[in-house]
This record gives structure tokens, C-alpha cells and sequence, in this order.
């Protein structure tokens, strides 16, 4: 009778460790939550560089600034942000007092989405592990888009700041003699994105070996950081 009240009583403890090991949610140090920080009130300003290629070359500079209004639970194991996003062409300028757009950002256990005027991409996944790829156009419907983490746990230096460590997701990197396809964002750890860049082109073929290409069409983007906050 002992032997069997010995053998039940181990059977509660294992059973009452593994419950509670089931219970227990997520580390956000340990899925890497804090590369993308979201809480209510956070906001980060960025100087846009823009490059058109077409008959004229065109350069332009902006500034968005991105404020999370708010984060709610919009189903179970889905945290939503609404992002306001604001636009102005000159510094100096104040910001306007409504946004130019509404974006969200759905983050889960897994992984992490922006739904950017009505496409959604998946943007980083959890957790973040060096060669770790995806399809970025996962949730959109589109064709498959592979990103990839090429880097976790650099410094960068991003316009006046200095990162110990930062996250780099490669979302395209492709380079032919008609055409480049070059995306990539930076995320410092405890701040968000902080270097955004955007490289599509197409070229004119060559007709000399060895030739560098010449642009046709396409765009050069690079958001850079220039302030951000919290509560």
C-alpha cells in the first residue's frame, strides 16, 4: 500500500510540473519581442532619402514619424498596434495633427506582421536565429518572397546613433544585368527599426563586355533613424 501511495504522489508532482510548464507564456528576451518593441505612446522619426530613375533622375528627402496610438488584443495569442504614420517635406515643419495613414502591426508567439496600405508582410519571426528564412508574402497572397536573417547581435551606427546590437532581416537580394532587387531593415534591439532600405532597378542591357549598367527605371529608398521614444 505504501509502494502505491509513493508511486501516485509522484505521478501528481510530475503531472503538477508539466501543467505549469504548459502554462507558462513566452520570454520576450528569449524570442526576441524586444528587436520590435510596441508599447502604447512609442514613436520613431526618419529622414527618407528617395532616388527616382526614369527620363529625369529625381532626388527627394521627407520625414515619417510612426507613433503606436495603441495595442490591444484583437483575438486570443494576437497583440494588434495601431500605427499612425505622419508625413512632412521639410524639418522644420510641424507635424500634421491627423496621420497621412493607419497601419497595424499583428505580433503573436511566432511571428510578427505589418499590414501596410492593405497588404500584410511578415516581417520578422520569433525566434530570430541567424538563417532563419520565410515567406514574406505569406499573409498578402502574393508570390513567395524569401526573407532571411543575415545578422543578430551587431553594432551599427544609424544617422546619430550608435546600436550594440541590432538585428538585420534581408528581404531581397538579387542582382542581374536587366535588373536589382535589394531590400533590407535593420532593427536595434530595444528600439525598432532603425535603417530601412529599398533598392528596385531595372537597367539597360549593355552592349560592351564588362560594361557597368546603366539605370533605366526604379527607386532608391533609405529611411534613416533620427529620434524615438517611449513613454
Amino acid at each position: 500500500m505504501k509502494i502505491n501511495i509513493t508511486i501516485f504522489l509522484l505521478i501528481l508532482i510530475v503531472c503538477s510540473i508539466s501543467c505549469k510548464q504548459e502554462e507558462v507564456e513566452p520570454n520576450g528576451a528569449i524570442v526576441d519581442y524586444n528587436y520590435y518593441p510596441l508599447d502604447s505612446g512609442r514613436y520613431w522619426i526618419y529622414q527618407v532619402d528617395k532616388t527616382n530613375y526614369n527620363i529625369v533622375t529625381t532626388d527627394t528627402t521627407y520625414f515619417i514619424k510612426e507613433l503606436v496610438f495603441d495595442t490591444y488584443n484583437t483575438s486570443p495569442g494576437v497583440e494588434t498596434s495601431e500605427m499612425y504614420r505622419y508625413y512632412k517635406s521639410n524639418w522644420n515643419d510641424p507635424w500634421p495633427l491627423q496621420p497621412d495613414s493607419v497601419w497595424l502591426v499583428n505580433k503573436t508567439a511566432h511571428y510578427l506582421s505589418r499590414l501596410e496600405n492593405n497588404a500584410e508582410y511578415l516581417r520578422l519571426v520569433f525566434p530570430a536565429t541567424i538563417n532563419r528564412s520565410w515567406d514574406g508574402n505569406a499573409l498578402n497572397g502574393s508570390s513567395d518572397d524569401t526573407y532571411r536573417i543575415k545578422n543578430k547581435g551587431i553594432p551599427k551606427s544609424v544617422g546619430p546613433f550608435n546600436f550594440s546590437e541590432t538585428l538585420q532581416v534581408e528581404e531581397e537580394s538579387e542582382e542581374s544585368l536587366i535588373n536589382a532587387d535589394r531590400r533590407s531593415i535593420y532593427y536595434a534591439k530595444d528600439v525598432g527599426p532603425v535603417s530601412i532600405s529599398y533598392v528596385i532597378l531595372s537597367y539597360i542591357p549593355p552592349t560592351i563586355p564588362n560594361a557597368p549598367p546603366v539605370i533605366d527605371l526604379g527607386d532608391s529608398i533609405l529611411y534613416t533613424i533620427l529620434d524615438y521614444g517611449k513613454p
